[in-house]
């Protein structure tokens, strides 16, 4: 190290003083080597401390980055401890929700089930208590009109027990004749009186009146004796079949 200075002092000297400087011995030379081997060493020196001073700072550079590469691990374990604790805590409160959601659609289910078998037994009731009303009501208008209908029979019954006891009792007496024509306009109308007061009765035709003569227009008639006709089904009903010209 120290042959490099002086070679290298030699150099800058030369060049410094030029070639005028040729003349100068060799003694001269060998005499400014020591001095600036002397100013030479104090250069070493700094340069070494210099790389020592380099080399601590290089070393505290290392501790530091090495403390904060330590740092950064410690914190991206904490942070995915954090992230796994947090994923933990959501997953565990989405089970909870789902198990509450869960419980709550059950009985939610059940208090249905429950209404609707309420419901139901309810309109069985209602159903079985109106069928039961229908069925009484029913009963009771089948013995109404069953005790209508016996009524009718027997007052029917009786008018025509009673009709035949007029007409034989006017048959007997000779004061039914055997036919009666009607006087019109249109043409006069002739009908077997006594085959119908025989089979209807006298009542049929002079309701509570005593048998004889009425008057007996023409809508009273029509009434009467064509509407009878189509009611038994028999009978003329046309204008020819009564008035006979």
């Amino acid at each position: 190290m120290n042959r490099i200075v002086i070679v290298a002092i030699a150099a800058v000297a030369l060049v410094t003083f030029g070639c005028g400087q040729e003349e100068k011995t060799a003694t001269q030379v060998k005499e400014a080597a020591p001095k600036a081997a002397e100013q030479a060493t104090p250069v070493e020196e700094k340069v070494s401390q210099a790389v020592a001073e380099v080399k601590e700072q290089a070393a505290i550079v290392a501790e530091q980055a090495e403390s904060t590469a330590s740092a950064a691990a410690d914190a991206v374990v904490t942070a995915g401890q954090t992230v796994k604790n947090t994923a933990t805590d959501v997953a565990s409160e989405a089970l909870e929700q789902t198990a509450s959601m869960k419980e709550a659609a059950g009985k939610k289910l059940v208090a249905a089930k429950e209404s609707t078998a309420a419901i139901g037994t309810e309109i069985a009731t209602t159903t079985a208590a109106v069928v039961a009303s229908t069925k009484e009501a029913a009963v009771q208008a089948k013995q109404e009109v069953s005790a209508a209908v016996s009524t009718l029979t027997t007052k029917a019954a009786a008018t025509v027990e009673s009709a035949k006891k007029t007409v034989s009792t006017a048959v007997s007496g000779g004061d039914i004749p055997e036919k009666v024509t009607l006087d019109n306009n249109y043409a006069d109308v002739s009908f077997t009186h006594k085959v119908h007061a025989e089979s209807f009765g006298c009542q049929t035709c002079h309701a509570d009146a005593a048998p004889g003569p009425f008057d007996l227009g023409k809508e009273k008639a029509h009434s009467l004796c064509k509407g009878c006709h189509q009611k038994m089904a028999a009978g003329p009903t046309k204008c020819t079949g009564c008035h006979k010209k």
